[in-house]
């Protein structure tokens, strides 16, 4: 088992953290040879995609890896990308625009790294599950309001405040597991639903999962 992220180590006890929940290693920026950054703020996701094949072929028994990028996250209202900004938006306040922008563009960068993940795993020719995730949606709230996604970016509605925290899951195996749509599902549960998308047992606490999950899908504080 291998947790991956690109960026500091020490951040949020990370080292501790993964080490408690039982993960054999942590690879962490401090560990990545001159990495490769996109833009002027974060490690490129080619290079987490570059860590996830390097520590697959590393082994012959299966492996389960947890992998974090850093290549979108905020603020947004900066010039990381410098000439290779894309221009997708230009309806709002410059500060929006630069935002929107800047999320376009980190966003097509990653899409073309998950991409070539996918092509790569799929040329490996051994069974194998991706379940890519968000944490949450980008910070920035005032641009939620000004383009119309929430009326308020305060005092929300319960039907806005549901739209807030969801983010995008996306799944995807090679040994021909049929996949149904999930609907809206905390993320706490997916152990229990990748245990059942890799066709393993569910025992213990991923039977506790699976019943709460058919109890209560999604919930909040």
């Amino acid at each position: 088992t291998t947790a991956l992220h690109t960026y500091y180590k020490y951040f949020w006890n990370r080292t501790q953290a993964y080490e408690s929940l039982g993960f054999d290693q942590f690879i962490g920026l401090e560990d990545l040879h001159d990495p490769a950054f996109y833009g002027s703020l974060y490690i490129d996701d080619f290079v987490i995609t570059e860590e996830i094949m390097k520590t697959i072929e590393q082994t012959e028994a299966p492996s389960f890896i947890y992998a974090t990028t850093m290549l979108n996250h905020g603020l947004y209202n900066d010039s990381r990308y410098g000439e290779e900004t894309l221009q997708v938006v230009d309806d709002y306040s410059d500060e929006s625009n630069q935002i929107l922008n800047n999320l376009a563009t980190g966003y097509k960068r990653s899409d073309e790294a998950y991409l070539e993940l996918l092509e790569r795993l799929e040329a490996l020719e051994e069974p194998t599950l991706v379940v890519m995730f968000g944490d949450h949606l980008p910070s920035m709230s005032a641009t939620y309001e000004e383009v119309g996604f929430v009326e308020k970016d305060q005092n929300l509605t319960l039907a806005e405040e549901l739209k807030m925290k969801q983010t995008p899951l996306a799944v995807w195996n090679n040994y021909g597991q049929e996949l149904q749509p999930v609907g809206s599902v905390r993320t706490s549960f997916l152990p229990a639903l990748v245990m059942e998308w890799a066709q393993l047992p569910g025992i213990g606490y991923y039977s506790v999962l699976q019943e709460m999950l058919e109890t209560l899908p999604a919930y909040t504080a």
